[in-house]
């Protein structure tokens, strides 16, 4: 038995291509380009890749016309890519508020209330579930979540099927 696997390699792809590429993905290969250069660099250094990838995030985002998700993702994942010493990712923090008025930091704060407000939903099921489970009333179940009659009916049939 035997396996084949295509090759791709990071460190010979052409970053002028990659810079004038029309997909997303072409910025996650620059970042891993520019993280393997990094790897043995000095922190300065990788401070400045980090920025130098900050500004061509920025080019992309206009051109490519990226939403909020795709961009933080992008931006999430360069981030961690290139390690910086503490002093340094502060630094490099300070510029993330700085670069169009803070955008990062905002939209990383909209996923983050998102991801509470659905943990929140689903916390609020488990409790449902554990009061169906422990015999309380449909009302005094509709009270202590603040579920309609109808959700409370639903987890409920779903939770009999299990």
């Amino acid at each position: 038995m035997s396996y084949e696997y295509n090759v791709y390699k990071i460190a010979e792809q052409d970053e002028n291509e990659l810079l004038q590429s029309t997909n997303p993905f072409a910025f996650v290969i620059l970042a891993a380009k520019k993280a393997l250069y990094g790897k043995t660099a000095a922190q300065p250094t990788k401070l400045e890749l980090k920025k130098q990838l900050l500004r061509v995030l920025t080019a992309m985002k206009d051109r490519l016309q990226l939403d909020k998700k795709d961009l933080l993702t992008l931006f999430i994942f360069m981030d961690h890519m290139i390690k910086l010493e503490s002093h340094y990712q502060k630094e490099f923090n300070q510029e993330i508020k700085n670069w169009e008025g803070g955008m990062m930091i905002t939209y990383e704060d909209e996923l983050k209330q998102e991801a509470r407000e659905e943990g929140r939903k689903e916390g609020k099921i488990e409790i449902t579930r554990n009061l169906i489970k422990l015999g309380a009333s449909l009302d005094f179940i509709k009270k202590a979540t603040g579920f309609s009659e109808k959700k409370v009916l639903e987890i409920k049939e779903k939770l009999e099927k299990e």
